[in-house]
């Protein structure tokens, strides 16, 4: 039995969720005895504040960030057994999903992508080293 307590990005453990038999006494839960594990998932920017607060802890209790799952999840997206077009078109969808919530996969779809700016970073330019209006109405290709 998975227990998985999902934390909205940036939002921090509360005193409340470190009492780990408030989730793992539920009755349906409690049944599963050793074989129930409590995961929490947050964002990779409170994951050293969390693990620090979660101090140590049994076994069954564990942590993964937002940026972790994605990246998890484009990992197995990429070993399906269906053709390379097909294991591109999933891993890139789940990578499109996680970045509509503004979360960036650790691991991205395509290995050119690592060395891409993000938009933040595009949008921070200098002016000089924006590119023109000129250069986004260029056509480079055609369908």
């Amino acid at each position: 039995m998975l227990v998985v307590e999902a934390k909205r990005l940036r939002a921090q453990l509360s005193k409340k969720e470190l009492n780990f038999d408030y989730y793992l006494t539920i009755e349906e839960i409690a049944g599963f005895g050793k074989n129930a594990t409590l995961v929490f998932l947050l964002d990779e920017s409170v994951r050293e504040k969390s693990l620090a607060m979660l101090g140590e802890r049994a076994p069954n209790i564990g942590l993964i960030t937002w940026q972790q799952l994605a990246g998890l999840q484009i990992e197995l997206a990429q070993n399906l057994e269906a053709p390379a077009a097909i294991r591109n078109f999933v891993a890139g969808a789940i990578q499109f999903q996680f970045a509509q919530h503004d979360i960036r996969p650790e691991k991205l779809s395509n290995s050119y992508l690592e060395e891409e700016m993000s938009m933040a970073e595009i949008d921070a330019l200098p002016k000089g080293e924006k590119q023109s209006m000129a250069d986004h109405r260029a056509t480079l290709w055609k369908l």
